[in-house]
């Protein structure tokens, strides 16, 4: 096939083409439709040219049957000429100040639809000529990119009675206007072929469409995004691609870590040791590194894409992960980023600098992608760097698994703009227990189908891994692949040997979780750290409350006080920054009363803990903060089962979803898998529930739709709605408090944006709420930009709390509390009284 380089550029279709203009910048220049066009050429040429266009070669080969290089060059027009719709006079008039026919009959002004079906009108003979008929029905389902270019890709189902005969026949007048014709038997064949076949198209297996649709659709708001930055006299968006050179830097810096040197040191020794001869944790996690890397090796030349890598907790899991990576990279010269991708914001930021360490990271090598990561130090381009963030342009990208499963799996514009620069990738993917076990039967789609038409490695990661190839709901293109002898590991003393798993279902009050405490405490013999972790905001207060009430406790040492510390996510971010630091460094007589925020991420080890009943996934998460670094010979973690009016408190988090179904199924086992750690039991029960709803009429998935069908019409339904997690009803409320300056509180660039902030040793909320306020209000592109940039320093002063009061309506999308005393505590949270919440 031809490169698209190689294609002729398609004109606009228009008489005094020239005075049709795409773009108006605030400065008053002016771009031309046409020039426009070249511009979006020329950066989608130079996307492709970066490892994109061999992706789009092998997606077309997979999805059609016919000529592939007309095809081809059938998706280059459909970039080029995506904005057909701005020759509508009625949008040169409105939006870009041109009035170009007087007298026209103004309609409305939105191009994006427009532009779909006048692409129709021009390029429907030349559809004709592909000889297959399924060619011919695919290829019209690419052209519903150009009107969803703005908002978000349709699909099929979007097209249902679109577009009518009315809007069709204006399409046509504005074809005439522009100076060239459509005849009447046209629009009855584009407006009968969408009205009469789009049930079919709806119905029929298009799989191996979606990843092309996805690509193509990507690429196109990628370049049109670029092409436009660059007529407002913006910087053009260079792709940060991964070089040899950089490989060969951090593979060398990585060799020389104390880590490593060691490892070098025992490989002999270790190498043909069993796990169960090794009782040095080291050298069972250089075990661990070296057989995770020789499963790799070797599945990497059988042509696998998908890797599980189970290790229990504290096994070194991210320092393999990160020669993982390492090593793919040195395998494949056709990589070009590497991406790690995490559930939590804590732990985005925890792993990023254990990567930055462990690859002496320059300036440049390294983009975090969160909603706390900081922006560039003082005079950095804000705009460029918005841009990188939006599109995961970076060399190593470290993301969260919203923002990577969102760019796979949903239409939404914003979502896709990343997906360009997660092709030719290493990815990371770790804790995906996290992620509610409703989107699990599609998120094997989404890997499965992805890694081989995006030319990608993608490695699961996990202490507690489901295996979600076995709920068997597509047909497997790549396969995974273990990355260890996972049986070999739980059960070895380093780390099976740190923590016991005790079930006490009989506590089922915060009265009777005190008691607990209270027998916890009386058996030690020297200072404690204790960690109790409870399912909701409300109960981790009522834990709190009980215990500052009292917090004093008989030990064997005699009577002692104890610190009491609550951590959940409504305390600002540097009073958690403050508790977490506290759990880390204390020496003891510490009890700290969390949410599930510390489970996943938190450096910290407990002495002993106690956790409210869950999902077992997450039990053995707080498991793997107690006795974390095996300074004790033993340790315990109690499980209890709290419950409010006859029902558990975990039901009310986890209840409805299918692991819960699982757990209700197999309740009188919960004690023996807690006991020896047995999670394989659990997980194979639970993909026995996933597939049993799969077969269900009743069961719908993601889309809206029964599991049964959605592998068959997944790339053709509008996929807006996927979302990984959902924050429906939340409002953000901003704290005006004086947060006191510090390294781990504000960056330099953070207090370069807020000048008039700075007072003495503290930010001072409400300039900051000044500040933000005016930068709100500018409106313009840098106003926007910096308002992007100011994102971390308000998320300092903001918590989210649940709506209690429909009435309210629709809430503002920042919440000023001018008496937050009133409503709110900075050790505790909200308060519940005066009817506020």
């Amino acid at each position: 096939m031809k490169n698209f380089n190689e294609f002729p550029t398609p004109t606009v279709p228009a008489h005094s083409v020239g005075q049709y203009l795409a773009h108006t910048t605030p400065a008053g220049a002016k771009e031309t439709l046409e020039e426009h066009t070249f511009r979006t050429k020329n950066r989608f040429i130079t996307l492709c040219e970066s490892g994109l266009e061999p992706l789009v070669d092998s997606q077309i080969k997979e999805a059609f049957t016919g000529d592939h290089e007309k095809i081809k060059e059938f998706l280059f027009d459909i970039v080029c000429l995506h904005d057909l719709g701005k020759l509508n006079p009625t949008f040169q008039e409105e939006k870009m100040g041109n009035r170009l026919c007087p007298g026209w009959e103004k309609k409305d002004s939105n191009h994006s639809e427009l532009g779909w079906v006048l692409f129709q009108f021009l390029f429907w003979d030349k559809l004709g000529t592909i000889k297959e008929d399924e060619d011919f029905f695919q290829m019209l389902i690419l052209t519903t990119v150009i009107s969803g270019h703005h908002t978000y890709a349709w699909g099929v189902p979007d097209c249902d009675k679109r577009p009518t005969l009315e809007f069709a026949r204006y399409a046509a007048k504005v074809a005439s206007v522009a100076g060239w014709d459509v005849d009447s038997s046209k629009i009855n064949s584009v407006t009968n072929f969408w009205r009469e076949q789009g049930e079919m198209l709806a119905s029929s297996n298009r799989t191996k469409l979606f990843p092309l649709y996805k690509t193509l659709y990507s690429a196109l708001i990628l370049s049109d995004s670029s092409a436009t930055l660059e007529a407002s006299g913006g910087s053009t968006q260079d792709t940060w691609s991964i070089g040899k050179e950089d490989v060969k830097r951090w593979r060398m810096f990585f060799s020389s870590t104390k880590h490593s040197r060691s490892l070098n040191a025992m490989r002999e020794e270790i190498s043909s040791a069993s796990p169960k001869e090794l009782m040095d944790l080291n050298k069972v996690r250089a075990k661990i590194l070296l057989e995770t890397q020789d499963n790799l090796e070797e599945g990497l030349k059988q042509g696998k894409r998908l890797f599980y890598l189970e290790a229990p907790t504290g096994s070194g899991k991210t320092n393999c992960a990160i020669n993982l990576a390492l090593r793919a990279l040195e395998m494949d010269n056709h990589l070009r980023h590497a991406i790690f991708v995490f559930p939590f914001v804590n732990l985005i930021e925890q792993n990023a600098q254990v990567i930055r360490d462990s690859i002496g990271a320059k300036p440049g090598d390294i983009l975090e992608v969160h909603s706390l990561a900081e922006w560039g130090e003082e005079n950095e381009d804000y705009e460029k760097e918005k841009d990188q963030r939006l599109f995961l342009n970076g060399k190593i990208s470290i993301t969260s698994s919203v923002n990577f499963l969102e760019a796979l799996g949903s239409s939404r514009k914003k979502a896709n703009y990343k997906l360009c620069n997660i092709s030719n990738s290493v990815i990371v993917l770790d804790e995906i227990q996290s992620i509610d076990d409703v989107h699990w039967t599609y998120l094997e789609f989404l890997l499965d189908s992805f890694a081989k038409a995006n030319n990608c490695y993608i490695i699961l990661m996990s202490a507690t891994l489901p295996r979600v190839d076995r709920i068997g709901f597509t047909e497997k293109q790549c396969g995974f692949a273990e990355l260890l002898d996972y049986k070999e590991y739980p059960k070895h003393p380093c780390f099976m040997g740190r923590t016991d798993i005790i079930f006490k279902p009989e506590v089922t009050t915060v009265e009777e979780l005190r008691d607990l405490v209270g027998e916890i405490l009386s058996i030690r013999d020297s200072p404690t750290k204790l960690l109790i972790v409870v399912n909701t905001i409300r109960r981790s207060r009522e834990v709190f409350e009980i215990l500052t009430q009292n917090p004093t406790f008989e030990t064997n040492v005699g009577t002692e006080t104890f610190k009491v510390r609550l951590l959940n996510s409504q305390l600002l971010q540097h009073i958690k920054k403050s508790v977490i630091s506290e759990a880390k460094y204390s020496e003891g007589n510490l009890i700290v009363v969390s949410t599930q925020c510390i489970e996943a991420g938190v450096d910290a080890d407990f002495d002993a803990g106690i956790r409210d009943f869950a999902i077992l996934d997450s039990i053995e998460q707080v498991a793997g903060r107690v006795n974390r670094n095996a300074s004790k010979p033993k340790s315990s973690l109690f499980v209890v089962n709290l419950h409010r009016s006859e029902k558990q408190d975990a039901q009310f988090i986890y209840g409805g979803g299918r692991r819960w179904d699982t757990l209700k199924r197999i309740w009188s086992d919960v004690p023996t898998i807690l006991g020896k750690r047995d999670y394989a039991a659990y997980y194979n029960q639970l993909v026995m529930t996933i597939q049993e709803k799969n077969r269900s009429a009743s069961g719908v998935d993601v889309l809206g739709r029964t599991e049964t069908k959605a592998a068959n019409t997944i790339c053709l339904y509008k996929l807006k709605d996927f979302q990984v997690i959902k924050d429906d009803g939340l409002i953000t409320c901003f704290i005006p408090v004086d947060v006191p300056i510090s390294d781990v509180n504000f960056s330099k660039s953070e207090l370069n944006l807020i000048p008039s902030a700075v007072s003495g040793a503290v930010v001072k909320g409400e300039q900051v709420w000044e500040e933000y306020q005016r930068i709100k209000d500018v409106g313009n592109r840098d106003g926007l930009i910096r308002l992007a940039a100011f994102s971390t320093i308000l998320a300092k002063f903001t918590v989210n709390r649940r709506r209690a009061r429909e009435e309210w309506g629709k809430p503002e999308p920042i919440l000023f509390l001018d008496n937050w005393r009133d409503v709110y505590d900075l050790s505790s949270g909200f308060k519940e009284h005066d009817g506020f919440f």
